[in-house]
């Protein structure tokens, strides 16, 4: 996607499958965000629970704010060890309603192709199984539900110890604002990139890829 803000830090969050900015009262959607990774946090008081979040830079510093427990972060952190993250890659989230619920999850492109999932089901690594564990549900009565707790963890320990180290942590500028400082400033207009253009001719419209089921709706705004 890369907006072409010169070196702002812009958040981002998604919605139904698609990448959003809100830009005062406005919403912006795209399908995909190009750039590099710098870093990856859970914040761990989030207003409505754990999130993730996702920091690239193109230009800017891009960080997509979801869910921890979300088949979005699930997808991310079970590709990113697939990924050479010293250069640009692709994320393109992905929501379908199945059966009445929505399934959400993240596919990755770099180099024009796709990403292939490092933990799976039949190769999860030491990777845990969900567990069922009770909870009350809104009538204030016990039930059995998934808990990704365990795997969840062991994704995050997986990314500090082999992905973290990694990174590669891009130069400011003399001439290019602070990612804090600039964030105050107004946002101007959305461009298209040269990442934008490559994918745009590379990473076709029907790829597909698992589906991962995810426990609470996107993050509102």
């Amino acid at each position: 996607m890369g907006l072409g803000t010169g070196g702002r830090r812009v958040f981002l969050s998604i919605k139904d499958g698609q990448v959003i900015h809100k830009i005062g009262e406005d919403l912006k959607c795209y399908s995909h965000l190009t750039g590099v990774l710098t870093d990856v946090t859970v914040k761990e008081d989030g207003k409505y629970g754990r999130e993730l979040h996702i920091t690239l830079f193109d230009e800017d510093w891009f960080t997509i704010q979801i869910f921890l427990n979300s088949g979005y972060a699930m997808a991310f952190l079970s590709m990113i060890r697939n990924v050479d993250v010293t250069k640009p890659f692709t994320v393109i989230p992905s929501c379908k309603v199945i059966e009445g619920k929505k399934k959400m999850t993240m596919f990755i492109s770099q180099g024009g192709k796709p990403v292939k999932w490092f933990f799976t089901k039949d190769n999860p690594q030491g990777m845990p199984e969900m567990e069922k564990v009770q909870r009350m549900n809104e009538a204030n009565q016990p039930v059995e539900v998934w808990d990704s707790t365990n795997q969840m963890n062991f994704l995050l320990i997986s990314y500090q110890d082999f992905v973290q180290p990694l990174l590669l942590k891009p130069l400011i500028k003399e001439n290019m604002q602070q990612p804090d400082q600039a964030f105050q400033q107004p946002t101007p207009a959305p461009v298209q990139t040269k990442a934008d253009q490559v994918f745009n001719q590379q990473w076709p419209q029907n790829n597909q890829g698992a589906d991962t089921s995810n426990q609470p709706d996107d993050l509102p705004f």
